[in-house]
């Protein structure tokens, strides 16, 4: 089991990686985001705590829902509540976003989940596309998981 939580972050942080790739500095504002990153974030963050696979991906663009299976969700990205816990809905807090380059935006937050002391980085990739706008990555990054 760990094996696969351990796959399963590696997996999501190469797909990061990748994504920002060749990134640049151009740094947005809260305002510049929040009216699609606020509802997305947190809808994303709450069907994960509850298991919800059809919640989960209901904003995921069609790269990630060709890597993100019911099956997968189930067996590699569930199990990870087993170490933080359930997030704290409506916990989490703006911390930056960026162009990371003409296709991508990232926004980093800060959340609370139920068993993590301290607070859980999340980070979230989306496509610059505004009339399509999808989820592109999704990384959760703590003390807890770094210990997986």
């Amino acid at each position: 089991m760990k094996v696969n939580k351990f796959l399963v972050v590696t997996m999501i942080l190469i797909l990061a990686i990748s994504l920002v790739g060749c990134q640049s500095d151009d740094k947005l504002e809260h305002s510049d985001v929040q009216g699609y990153a606020e509802p997305m974030s947190e809808n994303i963050l709450i069907a994960f705590s509850n298991g919800d696979y059809e919640g989960f991906i209901k904003d995921c663009s069609d790269t990630m829902l060709g890597q993100l299976t019911q099956e997968v969700f189930e067996t590699q990205i569930l199990p990870i509540t087993d170490v933080i816990g359930k997030y704290q809905e409506g916990s989490k807090e703006f911390v930056t976003a960026k162009q990371v380059d003409k296709n991508f935006i990232q926004v980093v937050y800060n959340g609370e989940f139920s068993d993590e002391e301290g607070n859980v980085i999340v980070t979230i990739t989306f496509n610059t596309d505004e009339d399509n706008r999808k989820i592109e990555g999704f990384v959760l990054n703590s003390p807890k998981l770094q210990k997986m």
